[in-house]
């Protein structure tokens, strides 16, 4: 196995991690209820800006990977 396998093979775990974690965000936003939140509009956009900042650099790691 030489370092660029072992490279790749960790931007891969990377970008499975934010894909998941940007699937997670946007289904956590969605089932906000309000009981959970003070200000649910602020929480809804935090948590949409974390799932979209997650989809792309999951975008950017598979370009990369696939380059």
């Amino acid at each position: 196995m030489t370092l660029i396998h072992a490279v790749e093979g960790l931007a891969f775990g990377l970008g499975v991690l934010l894909l998941s974690s940007s699937i997670g965000f946007a289904y956590w936003g969605i089932t906000l209820k309000p009981e959970e939140a003070e200000d649910m509009t602020a929480r809804k956009i935090e948590l949409g800006f974390y799932a979209g900042a997650c989809l792309v650099f999951t975008l950017l790691i598979g370009y990369w990977l696939s380059v």
